[in-house]
């Protein structure tokens, strides 16, 4: 390990940790009747004005069959109906033992749905979309079908030559979704220019439903990973994203309703996009910087929303990778990060805390004076008492914070570092863990710190850490025992002895 370990970027298998996959996994969802307001189930659909339709209760091959036929027809009522009649399949909560996703792949129905994908026939054009929208949603395979079948240009183009809101509510739903299908997706809906025509939407009075599944397709189409041109690329709808986050303020200390908490993911999703370009290069997260969103971003820490933490650690740790790092943290400083994540310290989501302790490991990697606010704020205590008790993911990270302490600070705070009990908690944490990982990094900041003091080698005997490290030297992980071999060697003056002293030679 470096002298200070600043890390970049959440990308899975680097440096860095990636973010808990349950929290920011790709997101795909469905549309169904009731995010509209309708009854979602077959028996009470939601149906096109003067179109009347009425299932059995057993949907077949044969039955379905008859729809896909109107497509032939040449009649655009025909058409129509059955875009509305599968539609209404699609968005049901219920299949009834009828897979409808697999019966338009099968019968090769998505290019005549793509037919009708044109603005000009409004009413057709909203129904297949939406067919679209539920179709991406699902698993992998049936998505991966509709995207061969070419829907990603088919909603580009959608979003090009519309002004309706929600015809384009849909094509970038759709694009959204097929987001959730992998990075070559991504670059894909990014090479159709899509960009332009999301931030034209963006910028028109729409329903706040409507803008937040704007941004939260939007933020998965920018999902990285990402290769840098496209990180770059993205750059171009900051503004765009700026003046929805400012035009969706809420006061973070009051009470939430229905219409707020919608804005609040609004809000989560825009720091979202903005952490993805932070992946990207120093000029990309310099673009993310001057957009000036930075202290009302850190406002929101307060907020009890998972999502939204998330988001924020995402953003504050990027931007906090920079090579002028030192900077940006007085910076964040400034802008109340230590109250901030401090507040989120207290979630009962542990892959929050292990995020905010990903982040603070890079502030703890700068200068004195930043090591000072560490200590003032009580911070260092929190470290040790999650370290103490927290998982070994959420432990490894406060390891990471402490190296990184150690590695920055001036004597006299490494001493106050010393009286905080720290030697106690990282020796009876190695000798309580069993993650291998945290054994390893609670290794590196015990060397960190003995490297810095070495007469704190007599803490760690007197909190019984040499029997501790002696017991790892036999470890059959050979990093691990080669580690505190390390340590035994460089920091503890036991020689093994005869049980007498010679004062001369012997004679036999």
């Amino acid at each position: 390990m470096s002298d200070k370990n600043i890390r970049g970027g959440f990308q899975r298998g680097s440096q860095r940790k990636s973010i808990k996959d349950d929290v920011t996994s790709l997101r795909k969802k469905k549309r169904d009747a009731a995010m509209d307001s309708f009854p979602a189930a077959i028996e009470a659909p939601t149906t096109t004005p003067g179109i009347e339709i009425h299932f059995p209760p057993k949907i077949t091959e044969e039955y379905i069959a008859e729809y896909y036929a109107k497509f032939d027809t040449g009649d655009l009522n025909d058409a129509l109906t059955a875009l509305t009649a599968i539609r209404m399949l699609v968005s049901a909560k219920q299949s009834r033992n009828f897979n409808i996703y697999r019966s338009l792949i099968a019968h090769n129905m998505m290019p005549k749905i793509f037919a009708f994908c044109n603005p000009a026939q409004e009413e057709h054009c909203k129904e297949a979309c939406w067919i679209c929208t539920n179709i991406a949603s699902r698993e992998h395979e049936i998505a991966v079908a509709l995207i061969d079948a070419g829907v990603i240009p088919v909603m580009a183009s959608v979003l090009k030559n519309t002004e309706s809101t929600s015809i384009a509510e849909q094509a970038i739903w759709t694009l959204g979704n097929v987001a959730g299908e992998g990075a070559e997706y991504r670059i894909t809906t990014l090479d159709t220019g899509v960009m332009a025509d999301i931030a034209r939407f963006l910028g028109k009075d729409m329903p706040p439903k409507r803008v937040r599944n704007f941004t939260w397709s939007t933020s998965n189409i920018a999902r990285t990973p990402l290769d840098p041109a496209h990180i770059t690329l993205l750059c171009d709808l900051i503004p765009a994203m700026t003046a929805v986050f400012v035009r969706n303020q809420v006061d973070p200390a009051a009470e939430f309703s229905k219409e707020s908490k919608i804005s609040l993911e609004i809000l989560a999703d825009v720091i979202f996009f903005m952490s993805f370009i932070g992946d990207g290069n120093e000029s990309d997260i310099r673009c993310i910087l001057n957009a000036n969103l930075t202290p009302a971003i850190i406002q929101y820490a307060s907020v009890p929303f998972a999502k939204m933490s998330t988001a924020i650690i995402r953003y504050v740790g990027n931007v906090i990778s920079m090579d002028n790092s030192a900077t940006i943290a007085d910076y964040l400083i400034q802008c109340g990060i230590f109250p901030a994540f401090d507040r989120m310290l207290t979630s009962p989501t542990a892959s929050v805390r292990m995020e905010v302790m990903w982040a603070m490991a890079n502030f703890a990697a700068g200068t004195p004076k930043q090591m000072q606010c560490f200590l003032d704020s009580g911070f260092i205590t929190k470290t040790l008492e999650l370290v103490h008790r927290d998982t070994a993911e959420v432990v490894t990270e406060c390891a990471f914070v402490l190296y990184n302490f150690a590695g920055s600070c001036t004597p006299d705070q490494l001493a106050t570092l010393l009286d905080c009990d720290t030697i106690i908690t990282l020796v009876g944490t190695l000798k309580r863990t069993t993650s291998r990982k945290a054994k390893s990094t609670l290794l590196e900041c015990l060397t960190k710190i003995l490297r810095r003091e070495p007469k704190a080698a007599r803490q760690v005997e007197d909190a019984g850490g040499f029997d501790v490290l002696n017991s790892l030297a036999f470890s059959h992980y050979q990093t691990l025992a080669a580690a505190a071999q390390q340590i035994i060697d460089d920091f503890f003056d036991y020689e093994e002895s005869d049980g007498f002293e010679s004062d001369g030679d012997l004679i036999f």
